[in-house]
């Protein structure tokens, strides 16, 4: 049983005022002894993409060594909490950019990171321009007795994103991000589907409130393998919701609904041809 939290929060128009806001609601997690803390999207930046083709918020973006996720580094040993923050990293190479959240232990200890898979254009976001398609693959973690895997935003709509994760033996899958009413028809059934289909559990951490144009609507959540919704967040506050993840649930539904064994993965080729 793993104590976990989804910390729901607004950035500031000042990265420093965010980070305070966020060490207060970490602070809250640590009192309930939460093990793994994941954050929104752009946690502690207001999000950027949905103004269109602004090249002034390239100078957001740090290296994924750089000095925000230090911090993040050092919160992680001061409050003894393993974290998935989300910021805009700056690529090693010319002019590639990648919405990212890295992994970080309760030592501090960067373990590595997910890059987003799929990058998103809709009416609310111009993030082709803004964002390179992560080229790292679909990574799995270990953290306090838990295999973890992380679906950027966007990628949750991919189901082939979360069964990879899911042959990858992750226990569970935390989505940072940051979502408008576009989506929220949505934004429970596909979490509840997807933790159903694949029999893991499914956290999403998003923002709340409005930053610049746009207004997110909060209402965080984790799912359990049943699809049962076990915590979900307001529409309008900053808050940390809490969930223990129980493992032998997992083994537990799967016997129920034995969708994994029942594959047939020589079948499904025309999956990559099409």
């Amino acid at each position: 049983m793993v104590h976990i939290a989804c910390i729901q929060m607004k950035a500031e128009p000042e990265r420093e005022e965010s980070l305070k806001k966020l060490e207060y609601l970490l602070k809250q997690a640590a009192r309930q002894n939460v093990r793994i803390a994941c954050f929104p999207e752009l946690t502690v930046d207001q999000f950027f993409p949905q103004y269109y083709h602004e090249e002034k918020y390239f100078s957001l973006s740090e290296p994924i060594d750089g000095p925000l996720i230090q911090h993040f580094q050092e919160l992680a040993k001061t409050y003894n909490m393993a974290l998935i923050p989300n910021f805009y990293e700056k690529g090693k190479s010319p002019h590639t950019y990648y919405d990212t959240s890295p992994v970080i232990d309760a030592q501090g200890h960067l373990l590595g990171s997910q890059r987003m898979m799929h990058i998103a254009e809709d009416p609310t976001e111009d993030e082709k321009f803004y964002y390179t398609p992560g080229d790292t693959g679909y990574n799995v973690f270990s953290l306090e007795d838990l295999t973890v895997g992380i679906a950027i935003c966007y990628d949750r709509h991919f189901p082939e994103h979360i069964r990879i994760l899911t042959l990858k033996r992750v226990d569970i899958i935390f989505v940072p991000t940051a979502t408008t009413g576009l989506h929220r028809q949505a934004w429970k059934v596909e979490a509840q589907a997807s933790a159903i289909v694949n029999g893991i559990f499914i956290a999403h951490a998003n923002k709340v409130g409005v930053e610049g144009k746009l207004e997110f609507f909060g209402n965080s959540i984790v799912v359990n393998p049943r699809g049962d919704i076990i915590v979900e967040a307001s529409e309008t506050e900053e808050e940390v919701i809490l969930a223990d993840i129980d493992t032998a649930l997992i083994n537990e539904v799967r016997k129920e609904w034995p969708f994994l064994r029942d594959r047939r993965p020589y079948t499904y080729k025309e999956l990559t041809s099409l």
